[in-house]
């Protein structure tokens, strides 16, 4: 899975980089082509948009990178969700339809970095939990930030087949996580951690229609 997500930040970039270098190769005739009015300008906002889209996987990466483990702090948490978008983006885009419902949360007390890998956690475990034969067009993720009952609130839901009877009493054991259900376990069992280390709680709901994992984390101003 971080192969996979490794791959998709590549693609990120390598996509733009494409588009740029394409509409730099157009531009030098387009200048004196007369018979192509405004195509400069078109190419020129082409190539900006790629640069743009460089600069913004990129910021998302070094952010994430310098929010050192053990720093403690407040944080808009629906903004560190939102960056963590861009980083699984790609693989998202490519394994399912996403739909995302980012609304402002109460502030939160915490490690950044934490905070960050537990909502990379629960889309890597969302996407594994489709396994690779399923279709794209079959498979829905969403993800969704809130308050509730004044608590900041991430969720995320899925279509994948529901989590299996056997599996549901060991669902935060990280040591079976060489079973079918594997991926998915894996990122519970490492967000639950985290999300305990922050005063939060964690609930996983199962059936016909998919899973939804709901995270719950106090306001900065109860955290202790």
């Amino acid at each position: 899975t971080l192969g996979a997500l490794a791959g998709g930040i590549a693609h990120e970039i390598e996509q733009p980089l494409g588009a740029i270098s394409g509409s730099v190769k157009e531009l030098r005739g387009a200048w004196r082509d007369e018979t192509r009015p405004g195509a400069f300008l078109i190419l020129l906002r082409d190539a900006q948009s790629g640069v743009e889209r460089i600069r913004k996987v990129v910021a998302e990466l070094l952010q994430l990178a310098r929010r050192e483990e053990g720093h403690q702090g407040e944080h808009d948490f629906t903004t560190i969700v939102a960056g963590v978008l861009p980083i699984a983006g790609y693989e998202l885009r490519r394994r399912a339809h996403v739909q995302t419902h980012l609304a402002a949360t109460p502030r939160v007390r915490g490690d950044a970095a934490m905070l960050s890998q537990n909502a990379l956690n629960l889309l890597v475990g969302a996407l594994g939990a489709f396994g690779d034969q399923l279709p794209a067009e079959s498979c829905s993720i969403s993800v969704t930030t809130g308050e509730q009952d004044g608590l900041a609130l991430l969720e995320v839901t899925d279509s994948a087949p529901p989590i299996t009877g056997e599996v549901a009493p060991h669902l935060f054991d990280s040591t079976l996580a060489s079973t079918s259900e594997g991926p998915r376990r894996l990122g519970l069992a490492i967000a639950s951690q985290l999300v305990r280390r922050h005063g939060g709680t964690l609930e996983v709901e199962s059936g016909p229609r998919g899973t939804r994992v709901r995270v719950l984390l106090p306001a900065a101003e109860h955290a202790e």
